[in-house]
């Protein structure tokens, strides 16, 4: 730290812009680097993956190599997967990684997501000697599907083991899968036991960490950064009161389909009722599913799908939208479109799970209900719709709880005072800190 500053190598897969497949995560990460930017106290650049369209970020940025890279799709997805179920190493990505580190002489890394690059660069950070720590957005460390909850919609908390075989349905091979599956949770926990701390987006999702065995010592809740809309483009879009507004990946723990089912129940009170869906398309047999169910419920011609649209089409529906929901399926521990809605003053009616009853509360931000009962969904948005004045109140009670939660510059400070700690304390299990090892 020879400048005063502390040299932070940020390591993720990708960031907003640099890929087909990037979302909250990439965006937290993003936000985070670009506040970090502006203090005189951090010095960061960035390593990512080679799969990725070059964006001007401001940071020094470096592409990584991995082992799929430039093959035929068919073989990269099975390496991918590959890597995401059984085997988190690319040796290839890992040299690379570690020549840089050498190169840049950080004083510690922050990981982010890493089912691309692999956890070959924590060890690389460990034989180097370099402290880390990693912000946890989704749970893969713990479960191949990344959410803790099993195909039937349950909440899991046996975590990874032999039982992933059944709960997602892997029939090819399922002997030899049942085997590495029930080695997963050991060859992962070995290579993440040199992070110094995890940094979960929430509480609940400290718990859930806490719960898999993961000491508290070593857990930090750290809030994302949000840049708070300009009031008045907000306040220039007009607003459509009976306009629902839905943002996400086009996918099962998304829960679009309840949204759906929720329109058809409320389509039968209110004629003029419409959803916009934003969803960025992932899984097509989902997407199939669901347009068909609108079809039958008869509310396919009250629904506009946008799909994958620019920041300013975004930020002009979440302008101009007078209900925005959030109906996510899985323990998500801070969603970034919830964040946004609020700072947008936006109604909004959200599941209760994950991490989101920390930000929105029931009857004073928005309206918290059972996040897998459509008619509970529907309920709640029949009262917005009803009753201008809630919806006003709890939009503007949204906005200022955002400015309160979401301030950059506490996120930063909060932020550096975890790296100083991690730079005391030294590596887990080393003799500067014997710390246990999970």
């Amino acid at each position: 730290m020879e400048t005063g500053k502390i040299r932070v190598c940020h390591v993720t897969n990708y960031l907003p812009g640099m890929s087909p497949v990037w979302g909250g995560a990439e965006q937290a990460t993003w936000r985070l680097i670009q506040a970090q930017k502006e203090t005189d106290r951090i010095e960061p650049e960035v390593l990512a993956s080679r799969h990725v369209r070059f964006q001007e970020l401001g940071v020094p940025l470096h592409l990584l190599p991995t082992l799929e890279k430039g093959l035929p799709l068919a073989w990269e997805r099975r390496i991918l997967n590959a890597k995401g179920r059984f085997f988190p190493m690319d040796p290839l990505a890992g040299r690379a990684a570690r020549r840089r580190f050498l190169i840049s002489k950080p004083d510690l890394i922050h990981f982010h997501n890493l089912n691309v690059l692999s956890l070959s660069l924590i060890q690389e950070a460990r034989r180097l000697g370099i402290p880390s720590l990693l912000s946890v957005y989704d749970y893969w460390l713990f479960c191949p599907h990344g959410t803790l909850f099993t195909v039937d919609g349950k909440p899991c908390r046996i975590f990874h083991g032999v039982q992933c075989v059944d709960c997602r349905g892997y029939t090819f091979l399922a002997f030899l899968q049942r085997w590495l599956f029930g080695k997963r949770r050991a060859w992962f926990d070995e290579r993440i036991a040199p992070i110094g701390f995890f940094l979960p987006l929430s509480k609940a999702s400290a718990d859930l960490l806490r719960a898999y065995g993961i000491p508290g010592e070593r857990i930090r809740v750290l809030r994302q950064c949000l840049p708070m809309p300009e009031k008045k483009t907000v306040s220039s879009v007009p607003i459509d009161p009976h306009e629902i507004l839905f943002i996400g990946w086009m996918e099962r723990r998304k829960g679009l389909h309840v949204v759906i089912e929720a329109l058809g129940i409320l389509c039968r009170e209110f004629q003029d009722a419409s959803l916009t869906v934003l969803a960025l398309p992932s899984e097509a047999s989902y997407e199939e599913e669901v347009r068909r169910r609108a079809e039958i419920l008869g509310v396919a011609n009250r629904i506009e799908w946008l799909g994958e649209v620019s920041s300013e089409v975004m930020e002009e529906r979440m302008a101009a939208a007078g209900v925005f929901v959030v109906a996510e399926q899985w323990e998500n521990m801070s969603p970034v479109v919830l964040a946004e809605a609020m700072a947008r003053g936006k109604p909004i009616v959200a599941g209760r799970i994950g991490g989101i009853p920390e930000y929105i509360r029931n009857e004073e931000d928005g309206l918290l209900v059972p996040f897998d009962s459509p008619r509970d969904f529907a309920g709640a948005m029949s009262r917005l719709l009803l009753n201008p004045s809630l919806a006003e109140r709890l939009g503007s009670n949204a906005s200022r709880r955002a400015e309160k939660l979401w301030k950059n510059q506490e996120v930063v400070s909060d932020c550096l005072d975890i790296y100083k700690e991690l730079l005391r304390a030294g590596l887990p299990g080393s003799p500067e800190n014997p710390q246990s090892r999970m």
